[in-house]
């Protein structure tokens, strides 16, 4: 079973996608209002991002920080074999 939420404005639309055990074929099915789990993210530390990148030099890991915030999605978006630079770009 997939399943996934769009959020159209201030309302949220959760759906599940599931097959039809009669016809064999995949059908959406709209679950309103409901909600399994929710998970507040904060930014990591710089102590929890300097882990993220044992490579980095002090001043590269410090520049990472500074421009990424701790953001976990934008630390998975960084590679360890690129300079800082090449990486904003």
């Amino acid at each position: 079973m997939l399943s996934g939420a769009h959020g159209f404005g201030c309302a949220r639309l959760s759906f599940s996608m599931r097959e039809n055990g009669l016809s064999g074929r995949f059908e959406f099915v709209v679950l309103y209002g409901r909600r399994t789990a929710q998970i507040k993210l904060t930014p990591f530390d710089f102590e929890q991002t300097c882990r993220c990148f044992p490579r980095f030099s002090a001043e590269e890991k410090a520049l990472a920080y500074g421009i990424m915030g701790g953001t976990p999605q934008y630390l998975l978006q960084m590679d360890e074999r690129l300079s800082i630079e090449e990486n904003v770009k």
